[in-house]
């Protein structure tokens, strides 16, 4: 077997639409000739339904039934709290673990819920510009002090911040487009040290515009959201030659993205009350804001932001989950509404599994199809169905943990963009009243653009996220080993 060195740069949440219109319009012109001579392969993933799943499918190589993440932070049914992905709970194993063991030199940078190994071999840091509201994880420590020495701190805040206004967004694209080129000569710095056997790199930056520039709409006379996505793209574009080079002959190179993005503002929020019509309670007032919440309201935007990102991190992710926990009464609702972008995952609270059921195992199907029969009664403004279909993870995914995630996810309506008011068939409405902050949600379609070295053959051109981990370890020379659930997608 060749043994190869492999180079993985994840534009994440990139959606191959912008790029292929980037190109189409002559913008970043070294990147689209790295996709013109290498392989183009087509990534499918559950972004669309379980969004939090696609990562850890990525570092495990399994599926979400095995590694049972869904979300940034996760549901403990038998302690009936919210933990942070990172608890023991949900600990999982990396599939560059058995290259570490292997003798491989591995570094990860940035990849979303992804803990260190701590294996003498790897150098991994987890938080430096993360979009994700998750703590910093590095090791050894001094690889961390090196990066910030180098390049200080990335551009890239938590997408817990909201951007509510055009200059609000234009602010967010030209901060990410200084991050992107921090970010680029952070890359470059460690491709060429060369003392790596495989490293990979997630630019979050991508991630973070395409949840809030996706909405067509102008930002300024002279910038559209598509193209500040496109400013926030050159700077990759222009090291990327150098990048390339400093790789070197003998590493194979993957550029990719394992989810697109689609305009769509969520409306998961008409859920929880729709819910709360079915059990026969009166809907809940207007949010009213709490102690902590008006003295912010009374702080000038950036100082607000200033603030709360020098929260100690365990102590925002615990305002977030706490803020969701006090929406649950877990001794009487049926099914618990969870946070989520893309679809709204429904959680039923059955009898046995949770620490106070409320609903018998044999009727959660039938309740189920319930909400979903309720779910399809509701109009938008324009008359359009807002939900469309229903998933049950049962039916698809399997695995000792596939009852760590949703039971179920409402599907949205996909020509649905946007919606403040739900109205029912017999005349009864929903009036949507948290902010809107996010423009776009997950899709499940991403895209790899593959540079291999020597000679190999493709097997095809359509591959899983889980494929890439025995692709991976078979072109660093490691055995799969059989815990793997993916199929290589490279002789």
């Amino acid at each position: 077997m060749v043994q190869r060195r492999v180079l993985m740069v994840a534009l994440d949440g990139l959606d191959v639409g912008l790029l292929k219109r980037a190109f189409a319009s002559g913008r970043l012109p070294n990147l689209r000739a790295f996709a013109d001579a290498g392989r183009e392969l087509a990534v499918h993933s559950d972004g669309e339904r379980l969004e939090g799943t696609v990562w850890p499918t990525f570092t495990t190589g399994t599926g979400p039934g095995t590694h049972g993440h869904h979300w940034f932070y996760q549901w403990v049914a038998e302690e009936a709290r919210f933990v942070p992905a990172s608890n023991a709970h949900f600990a999982v194993e990396p599939f560059w673990k058995k290259a570490l063991l292997a003798g491989k030199r591995v570094v990860e940078f940035d990849l979303p819920y992804t803990l260190t190994v701590g294996h003498p071999n790897e150098r991994s840091y987890n938080g430096w510009g993360l979009q994700d509201e998750m703590a910093e994880f590095a090791h050894p420590p001094g690889f961390r002090k090196e990066i910030l020495r180098r390049h200080g701190r990335s551009k890239v805040h938590k997408d817990t911040l909201l951007v509510h206004t055009p200059e609000d967004r234009l602010k967010l694209a030209r901060r990410l487009r200084v991050g992107a080129r921090q970010r680029a000569a952070v890359l470059l710095d460690l491709v060429g040290a060369r003392d790596w056997d495989l490293l990979m790199m997630g630019f979050g930056e991508y991630h973070l515009g395409g949840h809030h520039l996706s909405m067509p709409m102008e930002l300024s006379p002279k910038v559209t959201n598509e193209t500040a996505m496109y400013s926030i793209l050159k700077p990759v574009d222009d090291a990327w030659p150098e990048i390339v080079a400093a790789a070197g002959d003998d590493c194979d190179i993957v550029l990719f993205a394992l989810h697109g993005m689609q305009p769509k503002v969520s409306y998961n929020e008409a859920v929880y009350r729709m819910l709360q019509t079915m059990e026969g309670r009166p809907l809940p007032e207007p949010p009213k804001a709490d102690l902590l919440r008006r003295a912010r309201n009374l702080l000038p935007e950036r100082l607000h932001q200033s603030i709360w990102l020098r929260v100690p991190a365990d102590l925002r992710m615990a305002r977030m989950m706490n803020a969701w926990l006090a929406r649950m009464d877990l001794a009487h609702d049926r099914a618990f509404v969870f946070e989520g972008d893309c679809s709204v995952s429904l959680r039923l609270n059955i009898e046995g599994r949770e620490r106070y059921g409320a609903l018998p195992r044999d009727e959660g199907r039938a309740f189920l199809n319930e909400i979903f029969a309720e779910a399809k009664r509701y109009r938008t403004e324009d008359g359009k169905q807002a939900f469309v279909d229903l998933f049950v993870t049962a039916d698809t995914f399997q695995g000792p943990r596939l009852e760590r995630l949703p039971d179920a996810t409402l599907i949205y309506n996909p020509d649905v963009l946007r919606t403040r008011t739900l109205t029912r068939d017999d005349g009864f409405e929903i009036q949507l009243y948290n902010p809107e902050s996010r423009n776009g949600i997950h899709t499940g379609r991403g895209f790899a653009f593959y540079h291999f070295s020597g000679e190999t053959q493709v097997h095809r051109t359509e591959v899983d996220n889980m494929d890439f981990a025995p692709t991976v370890l078979q072109r660093l020379g490691v055995t799969p080993g059989s815990a793997l659930q993916g199929s290589p997608f490279l002789e």
